[in-house]
């Protein structure tokens, strides 16, 4: 075999595989890359009080979790913090879960999020094993 032949043999594998990971992520179809790293979470302001949201931001980051976005939920209406799991791997969220010392976890799955978790400050978050 020639080195012009395997040259474009290379070439067309790579082709392959990069079109078939582009067209996974253009339909969201591809495993989360971000679930295997360490733990990414944003953390939103569920309850409305001044500096909520950025102070448990700031003891996470603290213990190691990596904060990528701070800032306000949907509504101020959460008396209690919930957790959301974004990328199906439970041992995060566990991990997630007891530093803050809640049990409010829901899963809702966004393959092509960038987050493994939200954390939506509720009423309560001064109670949480985190501000300890």
């Amino acid at each position: 075999m020639n080195l012009d032949v395997l040259i474009r043999i290379i070439l067309l594998g790579l082709v392959v595989i990069v079109s078939s990971w582009l067209i996974s992520v253009f339909l969201g179809t591809r495993q989360s890359f971000e679930c295997e790293a360490s733990i990414v979470v944003e953390v939103v302001n569920g309850c409305g009080l001044k500096g909520a949201a950025e102070k448990v931001a700031r003891l996470l980051g603290d213990r190691g979790f990596d904060v990528l976005f701070v800032g306000n939920a949907d509504d101020f209406k959460y008396d209690e913090t919930i957790i959301v799991d974004r990328c199906g791997d439970q041992s995060k969220v566990e991990a997630l879960a007891l530093v803050i010392g809640t049990d409010n976890v829901v899963t809702q799955v966004r393959h092509s999020g960038f987050v493994d978790a939200t954390v939506i400050v509720g009423r309560d978050f001064e109670e949480l094993a985190l501000a300890r």
